[in-house]
Formats: structure tokens, C-alpha cells, sequence
């Protein structure tokens, strides 16, 4: 996402016109900014860590969630291992991320995958040392990883009558920029500008047509010497109005927040299992934790929250946003999620939710601040069960019959979650 790079008719205005010429004087690239999600991925001795943002780990919650990252997964497990070995430790290679096979520009690349930059990062640090945008080489490793890359538009010096242009661009109001520009199609006005002449064929990065939807044109502006560079954007009119819909809609919250109380009521009541928290790591611990409150809970409320009506955003209805069910531990819980979209919506809800403190400031009807207060203590604890270190130690003989019925019950059905013995942890609030 782009929302830190500067506009250039901000700058226009906050900076000044001739602020902007001087940056017109400079070699400029341009190129065309995707509006896609990012994806990471990081060569570790002989493993591949994948990223959702460049520090934050994709991890088993994530994937459970959705099938949202499977795509790009999939493509590096199964990328050569000629490939793989050419990638060098500690880069991190980003990318524009299609998890599906639609989009806004009404295709995607077979890989899901644009590379758009590389970070060469500190191996005692992981502090970003160097990021690497040169198009001629983000074009060879695009080719060695088998994804698609993104070449730029023009790159070279402007002419005085195309700095003129530009510059009427940024002075013109929004509102009156379809007047200005003669056509509806900002990408073709673009180019006559760059290319007046239409010497070149352009077309958008995913689409064969010129008036096509685009996001944003970037603008890098490389002084002499190539230390300094710096970076705007000019957005689509189109994509602008399109923004300020998307931010103008606001989703129900009713029927979460319901759950969400309904949820925390529950668990008040009857207590988390701590012992349910089976696995080596946290987010294994914390999965299987989860899916024994929602067994529980599913076995005691299933037929009442068929009721409750979960309003889903169109973009949410693709399979990329379904639930990957294969990655579920517990036979049970999958056996329920199965059931309807309901009882799988339910699960994908408790399991986001419960791995993270709700902000106090945002309250609603249902969510009153002292009832936040008291789900994020029950955050709290459940945190504090998914990270606990296990020893291989048991205190008593009672402990390890304990620990032998949850793993049982893992793998079979024989008998509900609810009738092994457990001293529940009571949530003190």
C-alpha cells in the first residue's frame, strides 16, 4: 500500500510550483503503482519465511483464518530449487499480492505475484540496510522467481513542454480535472503527455486497454549522483472517488458485537481449558485452544446463532476469504464449521478475535467500555496459556491422565470436549 508516499499536487500546493520544477529537472522514472495487498518472503538457511507486512510474520492463525495467502505460499513451495538457492539470505523480497483470480483490472498475473521491491536486511538485526528499485533488477530476479514484473512507464528527463503539462495537471482542481484532460481515461492523458507523438503502445500493467482502471502513476525523481531520491504519486480521479465511497461505508457491527459478548458471557461462566492448549508454538497452542472453546460453545448455543445475520462486504464473499479448513487441528471443530456459512463464519470470528485486545475508544451499544475491559482481560489470559513454556514434567498421576484424554480427543471422537476432566481456569474479572 502507498498511503505514505506524498501526492504530487500536495506538494504542489504545500511546497510550491517551484519546489516542483526543480524536481521536474531531475531523471525521473515512472511507473504504475498496483492496488494490491502485499506479501513477503525471506530466504532463512534452507527455509522460506513468509510476510504480510515487512516485519510481520504469516503465521498458522493467519492461514487458518482464510485461504488469503495460500496462493503466493503455494507458488515458492513450488518454485525450483534451482530458484530458491539463487535467492540470497536476508533479502526480503515484496510484493503487489492478487490472492485471487479477479480483480479490478479484470486480471491477475498466473502467480498472483508482482515484485515491486527488495529490502537487503541486517542478519543480527533484520534493520533494512538498502532497498533496491532499479527496474533492471527487479526485471532479473521477477524472471529467476517465476512472477511478474512491473517495468516502468518512462524513465528519463522531462522536456520543458512536458513539465509544462504536468504542472497544469497539479494546478487543476479535481473536480474539474475530466474538463481539463478531454477524456475519462487518466492513463491515456498521461501518456499523451509523455508520449505525444504515440510512438509507444502503452497499455496498463493488467489490462489491454488504455482507458482501463488504473491506481496510482509513481513519480521517482533520482538527483545527480543517485544518493538522493524522492518518491510521489498521482492518483487516479477515478480511484480517489472510489476511496472516499469505500471509506464513506461503514459494515454492521451488530451481530460481532453479539457474539463477541456472547462469547465473553460464556467463558465467564464456564471457564477456559487450559490443558486444550496442545503444541510446541504459541499459535499452535493458541488454535487448539480456540477450537475447544468453540466446540464447547457451539455444543451448548449452535441452533440460536443461526439467527444471527453476518453482513459481508462483496470483495469478503471470494473463496480467497473462505476459511481453510484443512489447516484446523480438532476433527470436531471442522465437523461443525460444515455444518452452515453461519457456523463457519462464528469460528473465523472467535478465532481473529480472541488473539487480540479490543481498543477501549471504540465502543458501541453492545461493546460498552467496561465490557471491553473485561474481554481484554480475558485476552489477557488467554495469552498468557498460549504462551506458557511446557516442561515434560507431570506433577501427578492425575496430571498426566489429564493430558493423555485432550490429546485422545484431538484424534477421535469418542467423547465430547466437555466431559474431560479439567480444572478450569475461572476468569477473574
Amino acid at each position: 500500500m502507498i498511503s505514505s508516499i506524498p501526492e504530487l499536487d500536495k506538494l504542489y500546493r504545500e511546497r510550491g510550483e517551484n519546489f516542483l520544477k526543480d524536481l521536474f529537472d531531475s531523471y525521473v522514472i515512472i511507473s504504475e503503482k498496483i492496488n494490491a495487498s502485499d506479501f513477503y518472503v525471506m530466504k532463512k538457511g534452507s527455509s522460506i519465511l513468509y510476510l504480510k507486512k515487512s516485519e510481520e510474520p504469516i503465521n498458522l492463525i493467519d492461514r487458518t483464518l482464510a485461504l488469503f495467502y495460500e496462493k503466493g505460499i503455494r507458488h515458492f513451495e513450488e518454485l525450483s530449487a534451482e530458484a530458491k538457492a539463487k535467492m540470497p539470505e536476508d533479502w526480503l523480497f515484496g510484493f503487489d499480492y492478487f490472492p485471487g483470480e479477479a480483480s479490478i483490472y479484470g486480471k491477475v498475473p498466473p502467480s498472483g505475484l508482482i515484485l515491486s521491491r527488495i529490502l537487503i536486511k541486517s542478519p543480527e538485526t533484520l534493520r533494512t540496510l538498502k532497498t533496491i528499485e532499479d527496474p533492471r533488477v527487479l526485471s532479473e530476479w521477477a524472471h529467476t522467481l517465476n512472477v511478474q514484473e512491473n517495468p516502468p512507464l518512462f524513465a528519463g528527463k522531462l522536456d520543458e513542454e512536458r513539465k509544462a503539462k504536468l504542472l497544469e495537471f497539479l494546478s487543476t482542481p479535481k473536480d474539474q480535472l475530466e474538463e481539463i484532460l478531454g477524456t475519462d481515461s487518466f492513463f491515456k492523458y498521461l501518456f499523451s503527455i509523455l508520449d505525444p507523438k504515440g510512438y509507444y503502445l502503452y497499455r496498463p500493467l493488467l489490462s489491454n486497454d488504455e482507458n482501463a482502471v488504473i491506481d496510482s502513476i509513481i513519480f521517482k525523481f533520482v538527483k545527480p549522483g543517485g544518493d538522493k531520491i524522492v518518491t510521489a504519486k498521482i492518483v487516479d480521479p477515478y480511484m480517489h472517488s472510489l476511496y472516499s465511497k469505500e471509506s464513506s461505508k461503514r459494515g454492521t457491527v451488530d451481530s460481532v458485537s453479539i457474539l463477541i459478548l456472547d462469547v465473553l458471557e460464556y467463558l465467564e461462566t464456564h471457564g477456559l481449558k487450559p490443558e486444550m492448549a496442545i503444541g510446541e508454538f504459541p499459535d499452535e497452542k493458541y488454535l487448539n485452544l480456540v477450537c475447544s472453546i468453540y466446540n464447547d460453545y457451539m455444543e451448548a448455543k449452535e441452533d440460536d446463532l443461526q439467527r444471527l445475520d453476518f453482513e459481508t462486504r462483496d470483495f469478503a464473499k471470494a473463496v480467497e476469504y473462505s476459511l481453510n479448513t484443512e489447516l484446523i487441528p480438532n476433527e470436531k471443530t471442522r465437523e461443525i464449521v460444515s455444518r452452515s456459512v453461519n457456523n463457519s463464519k462464528i469460528f473465523q470470528i472467535m478465532l481473529n478475535s480472541l488473539r487480540k485486545k479490543r481498543d477501549p475508544e471504540r465502543t458501541n451499544d453492545v461493546l460498552t467500555p467496561m465490557i471491553i475491559k473485561d474481554f481484554n482481560k480475558l485476552i489477557d489470559k488467554i495469552k498468557e496459556i498460549s504462551e506458557k513454556k511446557e516442561t515434560s514434567e507431570f506433577k501427578t498421576f492425575g496430571d498426566y491422565l489429564n493430558n493423555k484424554k485432550v490429546l485422545e480427543n484431538l484424534f477421535t471422537e469418542e467423547k465430547p470436549i466437555k466431559t474431560l476432566i479439567s480444572n478450569d481456569l475461572k476468569i477473574e474479572l
